[in-house]
């Protein structure tokens, strides 16, 4: 059999005469407008912030310990780069600009509606709870509009242990939009169980642009959870938001996308099955929270990730979030507290007793915890597992996080103080917030150092500050006044000084790391703090593996999280990577790392020469490479999938755009094994029945043309051994080469994340296919028909 290389006269060749092909096809479309017409830009209604404030210092006594601050000598370097002013873009949105479609059931109605009401706000919040049938409403209740779903009978539902209610459920979005509200921007979905933190809700969503297609959620806790679902998936108990435009285009094929997948278990995958049909990725929130645990949750609380918290679900299964009292009052109570303060609801903050030798930990409105002892930043960050996965199981690869286990020693279990009541101090623009320990039974202790049982209470006060999220994001600093009286002590909480870290005297990788070998970057502010105390920090941490988890330890003790960004590829995986770089998120393609031990991304190369094919395509269009886009051969019943400036794959038979989109397992994990659940991210099985494996299309050559701003590529069959199939039907055999003219769009990551629409010429000639990739165009989408499934 011929390789690639030993081919590449004939495909000269041929390509010559494809390439007259071409440009005769080109003129042609180009007079009869089959190519994808140039939308008009439409300027956004946005409002820009400048905000240049700086949170003012603390002003109490300099006799508090534990956080350091360098050096003023160490802070008098030459600024080297002029920093550029603070400019925050974001939209007008307000809670009325919000829609909620509350999901509930007439059974479960009286238990549930106490939670709805811990958090609407009557003349507020606007929107419908959706039943199942009709309710006796008592008047004076703060609830919202109460009305009936439509029937769904006439939809099939086929999966064995679900609800027939997630049919109701899929169409709470539609339903709420054709009420017809008037000034609508954002359509939230829920659970009559899901408890919203409304401020934070609205500052989360005014950082998206409305006009544009968002689909905003987050995905489960749980690993598990999100295998059998999808890590591409709002969960609808969490909550997720559909941004207007999105929602009416959503309603306008809902119906018969959800007639498509029968088989599906709940509502927010139906949900996220139209949206792959529709090319618009989940925009992820970590502030929305699924909660796939039982047990209690105060490890999950005390220590958010650093984002603001926007909804809480499965309060039911979970214990009361403050011991003591019932569920729904214990929500009004944290409720309490955000109406103090919201933006910092639940933030984390570290600091140190450095004379007792304790590590504290505060979750602002919720919980202070103290533990004897050191234990670094990069530790207390992670959650401790008070709680269980959701199948009940202790089993700490069961999360789609890091985790530390639960201190079984008597002298290492934390203290918890609870909130008891917070109050604002309008001359100081300060809250103070009263914490009283809760008193549990525990073992002796023999350390000869003080212990926090001699506290009875913690007392915060905490600086206030409204923009915090307008800013890169950031743990808030914190301090421990020296002293105790009274059985209490004082913590200072706020924006962290200049050169302040939570420095500690020191006694597997992670999550909230960014990988050296796929590459990240540090913001100049950021680099000049880190050099400042960067060698200290890496004597602290003699037992850590390499420069990366050093790094991101370092950051932990600066409070500063990991921004992830997709497109930052590490590739801890060996074998062939076309499933991965076939199936690439929605997001600009960054960096690619050990290449050295996967096989070359193009046949029949050697590995440099491949990376630098693929960067000629990149030269072309870079902002499109690897993008991936689905459409369908109705006419052989063919799938294909284009990796542009990779690979085109055609399959016989129908497979669903939510398929397609996850990657398919042609490679094996760092660890050689063939474990699907070895993935922080969702996989398929490469097919093995003959007639199901694809038909693979490399590319050979891409070119721009300048009068219609088009690439044209050229994609060659790679030809591989396989046995012989036997359905009657046309195969992608047939063909040699695939041509992709695509639209270029350098604004494309301007605008909301979403897949390139693709369309199949349906004339084969000369053993060649022609493919039409670009926007969307309006009410375009992945269509498939469900008949003819694999």
């Amino acid at each position: 059999m011929n390789s690639p290389l030993q081919r590449m006269p004939q495909i000269r060749f041929r390509g010559l005469i494809i390439y007259f092909i071409i440009t005769m096809t080109l003129l042609y479309i180009s007079y009869s407008n089959l190519l994808f017409s140039k939308k008009d830009r439409k300027s956004s209604d946005i409002t820009i912030v400048s905000n240049k404030i700086e949170a003012p210092p603390f002003n109490h006594s300099s006799n508090t310990t534990s956080s350091h601050v360098q050096n003023p000598a160490d802070q008098k370097r030459p600024n080297l780069v002029e920093p550029p002013p603070r400019r925050y873009l974001r939209y007008d949105t307000h809670l009325k600009h919000i829609a909620f479609g509350i999901a509930s059931s007439s059974n479960l109605w009286e238990i549930r509606k106490e939670y709805i009401k811990t958090w609407w706000r009557p003349k507020e919040t606007r929107g419908v709870v959706w039943l199942d049938k009709k309710v006796v409403a008592k008047k004076g209740e703060r609830l919202p509009e109460i009305r009936v779903s439509e029937d769904t009978s006439q939809f099939k539902y086929l999966n064995k242990v679900g609800s027939r209610s997630a049919l109701r459920i899929t169409r709470v979005v539609s339903e709420t939009l054709k009420l017809g509200m008037k000034d609508i921007r954002w359509f939230v979905m829920g659970d009559d169980d899901t408890i919203f933190v409304v401020e934070n809700l609205v500052r989360v969503l005014s950082k998206y642009d409305h006009t544009q297609y968002y689909y905003i959620g987050s995905a489960s806790e749980s690993h598990i959870q999100n295998i059998l679902f999808s890590y591409s998936m709002a969960y609808g108990g969490g909550g997720f938001a559909i941004s207007y435009p999105l929602a009416k285009e959503l309603s306008k094929m809902q119906d018969k996308c959800i007639h498509r997948y029968p088989a599906l278990y709940g509502s927010d995958d139906r949900i996220q099955a139209c949206m792959a049909e529709l090319g618009v990725p989940l925009t992820r929130e970590l502030g929305f929270h699924q909660y796939d645990v039982v047990g209690d949750i105060l490890g999950l609380l005390g220590a958010h990730p650093v984002t603001p918290l926007v909804s809480l679900h499965h309060l039911d299964v979970v214990n009361p979030i403050y011991p003591g009292m019932k569920r729904a009052k214990a929500l009004a109570h944290m409720l309490e507290a955000a109406n103090e303060d919201s933006a910092s609801l639940m933030q984390q903050s570290i600091c140190y007793d450095s004379k007792r030798y304790w590590s504290i930990t505060v979750s602002w409105g919720y919980a202070v915890q103290i533990l004897r002892g050191v234990m670094s930043p990069r530790e207390l960050e992670m959650p401790s597992r008070t709680f269980f996965s959701w199948h009940k199981r202790a089993d700490y690869t069961a999360y789609a996080f890091n985790t530390r286990p639960v201190e079984r020693h008597p002298c290492q279990r934390p203290f918890v103080f609870y909130m008891y009541k917070t109050k604002t101090e309008p001359e100081t623009n300060q809250t103070v917030g009263l914490y009283y320990r809760h008193r549990t039974r525990s073992r002796y202790c023999r350390w000869k150092m003080a212990s926090p049982e001699e506290l009875d209470f913690v007392v915060v006060i905490k600086q206030r500050d409204e923009d915090r999220w307008l800013k890169a994001p950031r743990r808030d600093c914190c301090r421990a006044f020296p002293k105790i009286k009274n059985n209490t002590m004082i913590l200072y909480v706020g924006n962290c000084k200049d050169g302040e870290i939570s420095e500690f005297q020191p006694n597997k990788h992670s999550y909230s790391m960014a990988y050296g070998g796929g590459g990240f970057a540090i913001s100049y502010p950021l680099a000049k703090e880190l050099s400042k105390m960067q060698d200290k920090c890496i004597h602290r941490y003699p037992a850590l593996y390499g420069s990366d988890d050093r790094i991101q330890a370092c950051m932990a003790e600066l409070g500063v999280p990991l921004t992830r960004e997709l497109g930052f590829h590490q590739y801890d995986v060996v074998g062939d990577i076309l499933g991965l770089l076939g199936a690439h998120p929605v997001t600009p393609l960054v960096s690619l790392h050990h290449l050295d031990v996967v096989n070359p991304i193009y046949p029949g190369m050697k590995r440099a020469k491949a990376l630098a094919h693929m960067l000629e395509a990149a030269n072309e269009d870079s902002a499109s490479l690897m993008q991936q886009s689905i459409c369908y051969d109705s006419k052989r019943y063919w799938s294909i999938t284009v990796s542009w400036g990779y690979a085109v794959q055609i399959l016989r038979g129908v497979m669903s755009p939510r398929e397609l989109e996850m990657p398919s397992r042609t490679f094996f994990s760092w660890h050689k094994r063939a474990d699907y659940t070895a993935y922080a991210f969702n996989t398929r099985p490469v097919e093995r029945h003959p007639c199901q494996r694809p038909f693979v299309f490399y590319m050979y050559k891409t070119k721009t043309e300048p009068e219609t701003n088009q690439t044209v590529g050229l994609y060659y069959r790679h030809r591989t051994r396989s046995r012989y199939c036997r359905w009657k039907m046309a195969s992608p055999e047939e063909l040699d080469f695939v041509v992709v003219i695509k639209q270029r769009d350098e604004d494309r990551w301007l605008k909301a994340p979403r897949r390139d629409c693709c369309r199949a010429f349906p004339k084969i000639k000369n053993n060649t296919m022609i493919l039409y990739v670009g926007n969307c165009k309006d009410g375009e989408i992945s269509e498939f028909q469900p008949n003819k499934l694999l």
